[in-house]
């Protein structure tokens, strides 16, 4: 089989999946939910980890970022737009585990990772200007990522 073909049928199979189960969520409430989202997007993970197919690696992260959205609505993501967050935080993952995993850089996902996640958080400009010191530590993580991901990164 073709990898075009292979890839056709992992994206449709994705989206059958992906949305069954948003068909299904609706008659779940509170954790049922983002359980069922963390479950979801975890099966694509590894999927992802075992055939090494970058379209499933897209679903796997979307997924399970809207589970820990949903998880941390009443707890650890309180009085921010959690949803927003948690996708936002899913873009990112995307970039980060193809650059760990495969050595391969990707930057779209981080556009609306970045937009999205600045939107959730309500004062994420005044909480970066106050906060300064860790734009360093996210500076030092990129660049210790890129090391990392040696010669073989490439952007996209």
């Amino acid at each position: 089989m073709s990898p075009q073909k292979r890839q056709q049928l992992y994206s449709g199979t994705a989206l059958i999946v992906l949305g069954l189960t948003l068909y299904f969520l609706r008659s779940f409430e509170g954790l049922g939910r983002s359980a069922i989202f963390l479950l979801v997007g975890g099966a694509f993970l590894a999927a992802y980890f075992y055939r090494r197919e970058f379209g499933l690696l897209v679903p796997a992260c979307l997924t399970s970022g809207l589970g820990v959205g949903m998880l941390g609505e009443g707890a650890f993501l309180e009085g921010y737009h959690s949803t927003l967050v948690g996708l936002g935080l899913g873009f990112v993952a995307i970039t980060l585990i193809a650059l760990l995993y495969q050595r391969q850089f990707h930057a779209w996902p981080l556009i609306p990772g970045v937009v999205l996640f600045l939107l959730g958080v309500p004062d994420a400009f005044d909480y970066a200007l106050t906060n300064w010191p860790l734009i360093l530590v996210a500076l030092g993580v990129l660049i210790l990522v890129r090391a990392i991901g040696g010669r073989g990164a490439t952007p996209s």
